[in-house]
């Protein structure tokens, strides 16, 4: 081995002392030159030039001692966010971090899922897409192909309506779970708590290129005359006031639920002219009403706040909140995919999408 070339024989340079680093600092303010003050201290030039070059920056020539970046969550808190999680696995992310950061330390979502994953955590949920039936992408196609040299001057004017049920905890969304790689949930393992309410509220909206209309908290089970009641109060006073602004009719897109298709339902509906609709809808079509796309961004906006929600009064207010901050330009764009969509369904034969 070339003992030139082995740094581990290199012997570590010694820290200097403040008196050393003041003699250097003084002989220099002094006059006396570089050269003579590393033969004299029996120093490299090197380190008498570092010295120096920190004292006009400084003043002293000391170096500061770096702190480093504090960490966020210490050995106590790790231990308290774990116990956490294992209370309530089922709660998402968004929840246990809105819950953590009530009385502590306020941390992002990114450091909060970092401390989640080193320590072995993560959140988990099967993949889900509508399952079709040849009828179902038989008549997925035919409506699409109807509607293949729409433009947006014809979908701006669709007016896109659904229900959605939105739970005080959790969602609907399919069952999420934050545990470690390899383990299985067990309900009987979970301790519960009383803190939070239980419950769920049913809302209709709709909304157009233009905006978004009434939010609407309907019954558990939406009926016929539920459903009556809803247009007639809520969306019938809204769509004639948009009529008249806009000097045009609306298209009233509904999916095909017992509750808006039954025999009542359609009678009053034609007796009301402000109402149309389209010729019939494909069942199994979410990706086809861009409706589904506000609701998952409205359930996730509220997730961040879930953990101050312990009632259905408390979970209609965020929601509607949340309704009332929806951008425009959301709607829009949202509108604006339609040609995208009916192509993509064209293109499956009638089966599923990404959207």
């Amino acid at each position: 081995m070339n003992v030139l070339l082995d740094k581990t024989n290199v012997p570590k340079r010694k820290d200097l002392t403040e008196w050393q680093i003041g003699g250097i600092v003084n002989c220099s303010r002094a006059g006396v030159k570089q050269s003579v003050i590393c033969k004299t201290m029996g120093l490299s030039p090197s380190t008498v030039h570092d010295v120096l070059l920190r004292a006009g920056k400084t003043g002293d020539g000391i170096p500061r001692k770096r702190s480093g970046g504090a960490k966020a969550l210490n050995k106590r808190d790790k231990r308290a966010l774990v116990c956490q999680v294992r209370a309530e696995p089922l709660k998402p992310m968004k929840y246990h971090l809105g819950a953590w950061c009530e009385g502590r330390t306020k941390i992002s979502i990114d450091t909060f899922r970092k401390y989640l994953k080193d320590n072995g955590f993560q959140s988990y949920k099967a993949a889900h897409k509508p399952s079709l039936s040849t009828r179902h992408m038989e008549n997925r196609l035919k409506w699409c192909s109807g509607k293949a040299d729409w433009g947006y001057d014809k979908w701006k004017y669709v007016v896109w309506s659904d229900e959605s049920k939105f739970n005080i905890v959790g969602n609907d969304g399919g069952a999420r779970v934050l545990r470690k790689e390899g383990e299985r949930y067990d309900s009987n393992h979970v301790i519960k708590t009383t803190k939070f309410g239980s419950g769920s509220l049913m809302l209709w909206g709709c909304f157009w290129s233009g905006g978004f209309g009434p939010l609407v908290v309907l019954d558990a089970k939406v009926n016929q005359i539920e459903y009556i009641k809803c247009l007639q109060e809520n969306y019938l006073p809204w769509i004639s006031e948009m009529i008249e602004k806009e000097g045009t009719t609306f298209i009233l897109q509904e999916d095909g639920a017992p509750g808006h298709t039954g025999k009542i339902a359609r009678d009053w509906k034609n007796d009301q002219p402000e109402i149309l609709g389209f010729d019939f809808w494909p069942a199994q079509s979410p990706d086809l009403n861009p409706i589904e796309h506000l609701w998952a961004i409205l359930e996730k906006r509220i997730e961040g706040r879930r953990h101050a929600i312990g009632s259905k009064d408390e979970l209609e207010a965020c929601l509607r909140d949340e309704w009332s901050k929806l951008d425009v330009g959301l709607a829009e764009k949202l509108v604006q995919s339609m040609p995208s969509r009916c192509k993509e369904v064209i293109k499956a034969k009638g089966g599923n999408t990404r959207y």
